[in-house]
C-alpha cells in the first residue's frame, strides 16, 4: 500500500467515523452544490465520503475510495471514475463534473456535482465491481470483511449470475488462510452473509461503455455472533 493510499484510506475511515476535519478548506467551486476534492485528500459527499487516491496526467481518469454506513454497518470500496461517471453513495447520485489533471505543484483534482436520474438506489444499497474488493464492517480491519467478485455467467456484458468470495479484511487475498475464505454463486434475489453482515443481492448489471460490471447489494442488519 502505498503512502497516499494509506493517508487516503485514513481520513476516509475517519470522516466515516465523523470526526475528521480538513486541515485546508474546500476548494473554491462554481456552485455551492458541487465539492472539489483534491488527490490524496477526502470529503464528505452527500450521506458518504470520497477520498481522491490519484488522478490521471491526462485528467480521463481517476481512481477514488468510497466510505459511509449502510443499515448500520459501515462500508468502503474504490472504483475509477472519468468524467460524468455518476457514483452511488447511501442511494445519492454524484455526478463527476471534471477532473483536473496535476500541474505545477497541483496533484490534480476531481470535481463532483448532485446527479438526477433514474439509477437512485435505495440508502442501504452498496456497489460491489469487479474494480476492486467491498470491505463490510470495521472501522478496524480486523472485525471487517472483504468481498470480491470472481466471475460473471455466462459473461460480464450480460450477466444471469455471479461467483464471489470474501475473507477477513486484516488479511490481503493471497495471504488469507483457505479456512477463512468463503463463497457463493449470486443470482438477483439471493442472500448470503458477509462476517456478520446479512446481503441480498438486488441486480446484477453487465459492463458498459462507460462502467464495469457490477452487483448491487442492499445490506441488511448486522447478525450477531
Amino acid at each position: 500500500m502505498t503512502l497516499q493510499r494509506f493517508l487516503v484510506l485514513a481520513a476516509l475511515l475517519a470522516l466515516v467515523e465523523g470526526d475528521f476535519v480538513m486541515a485546508q478548506p474546500p476548494a473554491a467551486s462554481a456552485s455551492d452544490s458541487m465539492v472539489e476534492i483534491t488527490a490524496g485528500g477526502a470529503s464528505a459527499l452527500g450521506p458518504g465520503s470520497v477520498g481522491i487516491d490519484w488522478v490521471a496526467k491526462d485528467g480521463k481518469s481517476a481512481k477514488i475510495s468510497l466510505g459511509g454506513t449502510a443499515a448500520g454497518t459501515r462500508w468502503a470500496t474504490r472504483i475509477e471514475v472519468h468524467p460524468d461517471t455518476v457514483v452511488a453513495i447511501a442511494g445519492a447520485l454524484f455526478r463527476v463534473n471534471a477532473i483536473l489533471p496535476p500541474s505545477g505543484g497541483h496533484r490534480g483534482h476531481v470535481r463532483f456535482a448532485p446527479a438526477a436520474g433514474d439509477g437512485a438506489l435505495p440508502a442501504d444499497a452498496v456497489v460491489l465491481t469487479t474494480v476492486d474488493s467491498l470491505r463490510l464492517g470495521g472501522p478496524e480491519l480486523d472485525a471487517a470483511t472483504a468481498l470480491r467478485v470472481t466471475s460473471y455467467q455466462p459473461d460480464d456484458r450480460n450477466p444471469a449470475s455471479a461467483d464471489v468470495e470474501w475473507w477477513p479484511a486484516l488479511h490481503a487475498r493471497e495471504d488469507a488462510e483457505a479456512g477463512t475464505v468463503k463463497s457463493a454463486k449470486l443470482t438477483p434475489g439471493s442472500r448470503i452473509v458477509v462476517g456478520t453482515t446479512p446481503v441480498s443481492v438486488l441486480r446484477i448489471e453487465g459492463t458498459t461503455k462507460d462502467r464495469a460490471a457490477r452487483i448491487i447489494l442492499q445490506v441488511l442488519p448486522a447478525t450477531r455472533s
